[in-house]
């Protein structure tokens, strides 16, 4: 084999040749020992010399010396593959349905505060409010509580068992003031689709919500 050195080494009497002739790859870098030159004295690099026999490239050789094992090389995936890099990629679910609770929270709170206090004519004892009740403020102070947590980001779970405080404070509510004389009117008819439109959106819509770090 012939070929052109390129790099070589006096002190080790080796070097590195790009092969021209015989080679299954021409300009293959091989490596070579001054023993396996034909006719050359003095080797320098630019120096067209001829080889005894066929060697193995350079980098193979300079890997078996280090005795490194064989690496197996697999196709690369491009990354604009369907289905692959882009495609697997987490993404962040959309923060519409924390807007949308914070709003549905808000609109019924104001339902809640506004659920009954009125008469329903001149002659008629004022409406008692739900809010005149311990468990009516506990429900107003959960929707409140709700709003926070849907502003914070805070977990799905978290949201849920505030909202079952707000439900269940609303219902005992309800049945204690209507000892106290409380009707429903068109406030508390709000504040109850308000409550269950809030449930709907709690647990149907996707929400944004805080990563935390183990």
């Amino acid at each position: 084999m012939q070929g052109t050195v390129i790099h070589y080494d006096p002190l080790t009497r080796c070097g590195v040749l790009r092969a021209e002739t015989d080679s299954p790859i021409p300009g293959q870098l091989h490596y070579f020992r001054d023993d396996e030159v034909i006719n050359a004295s003095h080797i320098i690099p630019g120096q067209r010399v001829t080889l005894r026999s066929s060697l193995t490239t350079y980098a193979t050789h300079a890997r078996e010396e280090a005795n490194e094992p064989d690496v197996e090389f697999v196709e690369a995936i491009p990354v604009d593959r369907p289905g692959h890099f882009h495609d697997t990629v987490p993404r962040k679910p959309s923060a519409l349905g924390n807007i949308a609770g914070f709003v549905l929270a808000l609109l019924t709170l104001f339902c809640l505060l506004g659920a009954g206090g009125e008469p329903d004519n001149f002659y008629t004892t004022p409406n008692p409010k739900l809010t005149e009740s311990l468990f009516g403020v506990l429900a107003a102070v959960g929707l409140v509580i709700l709003m926070v947590h849907f502003f914070v980001l805070s977990r799905r779970a978290s949201i849920r068992r505030t909202f079952w405080l707000v439900a269940i404070s609303s219902l005992v509510a309800y049945v204690s003031m209507s000892f106290r004389g409380f009707e429903s009117d068109g406030s508390a008819t709000a504040y109850g689709w308000g409550l269950l439109a809030l449930g709907f959106a709690i647990y149907v819509l996707p929400f944004r919500q805080k990563q935390t770090h183990p």
